[in-house]
């Protein structure tokens, strides 16, 4: 059974922490990352998270300026957590920071993609559960920006690891 959606407020809420969480893993791992394109793939998304909360932060004026109430913290905090550990999201988030300086670049590449690939399934279903449209084009959007983030952490690791892929292109053939 899935958990309930949570309040719009709180789910914004946590969403802007998220983006805010996200920002500081990428510049941790940049720091850390020995590969000059690792650095800048991972300053990149750095740099995208901002704008991804940019866009939260609005959206959620937008709904306290149409009157929307927020609940009551504890209330909303219970209903975010309900919704965020059925979409998995923590474990990703607290491996992301067990990385350290001298960690590996595959390392930081697989728990990235295993963190957008949380954010982008969670963004997906606050899409669908979103009461405003305007909202839940807030949402589809930030999904297809993750969605973006996990295919070039993928091309990026695929390149660190020698897999003979490029953007999902096979480099050679056996033939």
């Amino acid at each position: 059974m899935q958990a309930p959606a949570p309040d719009p407020i709180a789910a914004l809420k946590f969403a802007i922490q998220l983006e805010g969480d996200g920002r500081a893993f990428y510049e941790k791992v940049a720091a850390a990352t020995d590969d000059p394109m690792g650095k800048k793939v991972f300053a990149q998304l750095g740099r995208e998270e901002i704008e991804h909360r940019r866009m939260l932060e609005t959206e959620l004026a937008r709904l306290r300026a149409s009157g929307l109430r927020e609940p009551e913290p504890a209330d909303g905090e219970r209903e975010v957590e309900a919704a965020t550990a059925a979409a998995g999201i923590f474990p990703a988030l607290n491996e992301a920071w067990k990385i350290g300086s001298g960690a590996g670049d595959a390392e930081a590449l697989r728990v990235a993609l295993a963190s957008e690939e949380k954010g982008f399934a969670f963004y997906r279903r606050m899409a669908q559960e979103a009461p405003q449209e305007q909202t839940r084009q807030v949402y589809q959007e930030l999904a297809a920006m993750e969605d973006q983030h996990r295919k070039l952490l993928q091309w990026e690791l695929d390149y660190v690891l020698g897999s003979g892929y490029w953007c999902d292109i096979a480099q050679f053939t056996m033939q």
